[in-house]
């Protein structure tokens, strides 16, 4: 029998069902989302989410945290759990608000591997994740991308982009910008496997990794 999990997200966003299949994976997976309860204050969202924890024997709690407030340290505590996981998909200015957040914590899962470190530093348990790529399989895809970049193509990310392009580097850039939908899952799916390098962005910087499906 599987374990239970329950993720706790700001709002609805594509994202979130990357994360969802991947805990899916493992565990009994449940979800809900801290924007459904507009007319309740924080207390009583704690009580309700304690008790759908107690009346589904839910283990473990995954808290989405970027970039929003009333997911922080007082809220994590007072929530009912055996393990209590901080994920973060853009770690960037946000790291030391993270960082305290994370102490009501038992591990931390971070797209960036800078991030990593930095949590570890600190003493948190902190591994990386990639949830874009997590359900992507052995492909015998020829490689014609030399590098994709996806993800919010921010300022600084497209300085970074426009930098190498014009050092003679093949870039295939599917990035969108902020509050608009990115590629369907699908699309992006086939072009990750397609890929040579997939670049990352976070903490201010784009972390590339070579793929081998």
């Amino acid at each position: 029998m599987k374990n239970k999990v329950l993720v706790i997200f700001k709002y609805p966003r594509p994202w979130n069902i990357d994360v969802i299949n991947r805990f899916s994976n493992y565990y009994d997976t449940e979800y809900l989302y801290i924007s459904d309860y507009k007319n309740k204050n924080f207390t009583e969202i704690i009580n309700e989410t304690n008790n759908l924890i107690k009346s589904k024997s839910i283990d473990i709690i995954v808290f989405d945290v970027d970039y929003f407030k009333f997911i922080n340290f007082f809220f994590i505590d007072k929530i009912h759990g055996r393990k209590k996981i901080l994920v973060t998909g853009d770690d960037t200015d946000q790291h030391e608000m993270n960082s305290i957040t994370a102490s009501a914590c038992d591990l931390v899962l971070s797209h960036c591997p800078l991030s990593v470190l930095k949590f570890k530093e600190k003493g948190h348990e902190a591994h990386m994740i990639n949830f874009e790529i997590s359900n992507l399989k052995k492909s015998k895809n020829q490689k014609d991308i030399d590098v994709l970049f996806f993800g919010v193509l921010t300022p600084d990310r497209k300085e970074f982009l426009d930098y190498i392009v014009n050092e003679g580097i093949s870039l295939k850039n599917v990035g969108h910008n902020e509050h608009i939908t990115g590629l369907p899952q699908n699309e992006l799916t086939k072009l990750i496997s397609k890929s040579k390098i997939v670049f990352l962005s976070c903490l201010y910087k784009i972390i590339a990794f070579g793929m081998e499906l």
